[in-house]
């Protein structure tokens, strides 16, 4: 069977049956239509019996596989090229439309067809077959846009600053007159500024105002002009009493020392001087009670404190008139004095005050004329004062501005102009006591029998009574005269060294400076009046306690005879009891000699014995001297008894023994 044929079983014809249409085989001996093939793609085969495609497909139509026109309509296999694409001769897949374009129609057959996204619209994706919206607000599109807001300067771009761009935008729209905008990107008229007050924008289109309003005029937000002839919202020209300078945003008031007469004027005239200005359009004559230099407003300059003014019209301080003689021009702004100097002060010509001060420490290198002052240290100033007085004796003005002094008080003494008594060290002397109002500080003094060591004694109080021991034989003295006399006793307040009441008694003993009679000590003895030191020791066998009058005492209250078991040297204070082991049975013993061994046989336990204690213990013998009843030395020994009282051992007797 030939090419672009098939011979099913029992032909009998080569030719009788061709491939169809749509189909095409370029090998021989096929037996069945389904051994045929397809049509290539991008090819179409119009007839039956074809060995090979019969060309490409047209240029606006598509050929996937089958094809059985050049311009076939066949569906997904092929078929006219769809909106949004176009197809080239020979073309299998349909190719999309870029971004930027769209294809409204069908067939297009190259990428020239696509048509360029329209002016105001943007189209973002490939394949569209209408444009994907308007332009972005802020943005303007020329054609051909991709973006919605495009930023290349061919398909569009941001909008420029002087501009506005509402959505859908094609180009620019200026901002209109009265408006400027510096900025990009704005999407309305809304967005661009009133033009700046002060300022004119005369043009649409701007970026910046154009420039400052022109002096005499004023130019309020969104103005057109740089000189507005008609006042009306956006603008106008100054009145009288105002100005405007360049680039004024409303009129100015003229301020308070200056004014203006005439409209349309950029600045105001300063006030003259010796006028005030406050009503902005006229010049007024400085009042009374003040100056007026050039440029005065509201507030005039008050005539200083110490000058006054009955008249107005001046233009400086040195035109104001001096306050009078004796009178004080106490504020500023005075038409007349104020009145008359207060006590305690003195005034001079100029003074502002009535009561005038001169502080030496901030106000000696001034340039200030003094005017009065206060009344001075040391001094008084009654009402009316011309000069200072100094203060009389006895009184004293530690501060300024008295009118009278003050009393010196008690402690301190004040001759005449003293200041302070106490910063002066007018105190009163010792030795002497001031009262209040003391003119000298040996005016009183201390009487006898008393004394004052300190300064600034108020009354006799501060003076004190003599020390006990000590004695003041005279009248202001700062310490006693010197000590008591020995033998004698001064008592607080003695004005002599040997007291008539002061003697010392017997039994006692006085030192230089005693207060006290000293009782004469234990172990010896005063035998008499008046003594400054003891008489002498006790006598042996006798003891002394206090206040002995003699060297053998028997009272028993000053001392006594030395009693048994004891013995008592010369000076004894009290008895010296014999030791254990000894005895004293006899009074007024004098020494330890007297004090006996204890006897033979006994013992004497204690001390102080006038007798032995007891008889030695059986088993022991106890020799003279013993101080217990069981000496262990004296045991009895072997061949020995020791009854009770044994002085020595007793040999036991022939037919007895003691072996212990």
């Amino acid at each position: 069977c030939p090419a672009g044929f098939f011979c099913p079983a029992s032909s009998t014809l080569a030719l009788a049956n061709p491939c169809p249409t749509g189909t095409f085989s370029a090998q021989v001996g096929l037996s069945a239509a389904a051994q045929c093939t397809n049509c290539t793609a991008g090819s179409y085969c119009n007839s039956d019996g074809l060995t090979a495609p019969r060309g490409l497909c047209e240029p606006g139509f598509f050929c996937v596989s089958g094809a059985r026109s050049a311009t076939p309509s066949q569906g997904t296999n092929a078929d006219v090229c769809p909106r949004g694409r176009f197809c080239p001769a020979g073309t299998i897949s349909p190719q999309a439309c870029p971004a930027g374009t769209f294809g409204a129609s069908t067939g297009l057959a190259n990428i020239s067809q696509c048509t360029s996204c329209t002016a105001g619209q943007f189209c973002q994706t490939t394949g569209l077959t209408a444009p994907t919206g308007s332009c972005q607000a802020g943005s303007f599109c020329t054609g051909g846009a991709a973006t919605a807001s495009p930023t290349d300067g061919v398909t569009g771009n941001v909008c420029p600053a002087g501009s506005f761009c509402p959505a859908g935008s094609i180009a620019p729209t200026p901002c209109l007159v009265g408006t400027f905008s510096p900025q990009t990107g704005l999407s309305s008229a809304n967005n661009c500024t009133s033009c700046t007050a002060g300022m004119f924008c005369d043009v649409t289109g701007l970026t910046a105002p154009a420039g400052n309003c022109t002096g005499g005029y004023y130019c309020t937000l969104g103005s057109t002009s740089r000189a507005p002839s008609v006042t009306d919202a956006r603008g106008g020209s100054c009145t009288v009493g105002q100005y405007c300078p360049t680039g004024s945003a409303a009129p100015l008031q003229c301020p308070f020392g200056t004014y203006m007469n005439e409209t349309r004027a950029s600045a105001c005239v300063v006030c003259p001087a010796g006028f005030q200005c406050t009503r902005r359009s006229v010049a007024d004559a400085c009042p009374a009670g003040s100056y007026c230099p050039l440029g005065t407003g509201l507030a005039t300059v008050p005539c200083p404190a110490g000058t006054y003014n009955r008249n107005g019209g001046i233009s400086a301080a040195n035109q104001c008139t001096q306050c009078d003689t004796g009178k004080f021009c106490q504020t500023a702004g005075l038409t007349a004095p104020t009145g008359s100097c207060l006590a305690g002060f003195y005034c001079s010509a100029g003074s502002a005050l009535a009561a005038p001060f001169f502080n030496n420490a901030s106000d000696a290198n001034t340039t200030c004329n003094r005017v009065g002052d206060v009344c001075p240290l040391g001094n008084y100033c009654p009402l009316s004062s011309s000069t200072p007085l100094p203060c009389p004796s006895g009184s004293f003005a530690n501060q300024t501005g008295l009118s009278a002094c003050l009393g010196c008080p008690a402690g301190f003494f004040c001759p005449q102009g003293t200041v302070d008594p106490v910063a002066q060290g007018l105190t009163c002397p010792s030795g002497y006591y001031c009262a209040a109002r003391s003119t000298l500080g040996n005016q009183t003094a201390c009487p006898i029998g008393t004394f004052s060591n300190s300064t600034g004694g108020t009354s006799l109080s501060a003076c004190q009574s003599c020390l006990p021991g000590s004695y003041c034989a005279t009248a202001a003295l700062t310490a006693p005269t010197g000590l008591c006399n020995s033998g004698y006793v001064c008592t607080i307040g003695a004005s002599s060294p040997q007291p008539s009441t002061g003697l010392c008694a017997a039994g006692t003993f006085c030192v230089s400076g005693s207060s006290l009679a000293q009782p004469c000590p234990g172990g010896q003895f005063c035998a008499t009046a008046g003594l400054s030191a003891v008489t002498g020791p006790c006598s042996a066998g006798y003891f002394c306690t206090l206040s002995a009058r003699n060297s053998t005492p028997t009272d028993g209250m000053t001392g006594n005879r030395c009693p048994m078991g004891s013995y008592c040297p010369s000076a004894s204070t009290a008895p010296t009891p014999c030791m254990p082991g000894t005895f004293n049975n006899a009074t007024m013993a004098t020494s330890t000699a007297d004090c006996r061994l204890c006897t033979a046989g006994s013992y004497c336990g204690a001390f102080g014995l006038s007798a032995p204690s007891a008889p030695c213990s059986s088993g022991y013998y106890c020799p003279a001297g013993q101080q217990v009843s069981s000496p262990s030395n004296y045991s009895c020994p072997a061949g020995f008894y020791c009854p009770t009282g044994s002085s020595t051992p007793l040999r036991c007797v022939s037919g007895q023994y003691q072996p212990n």
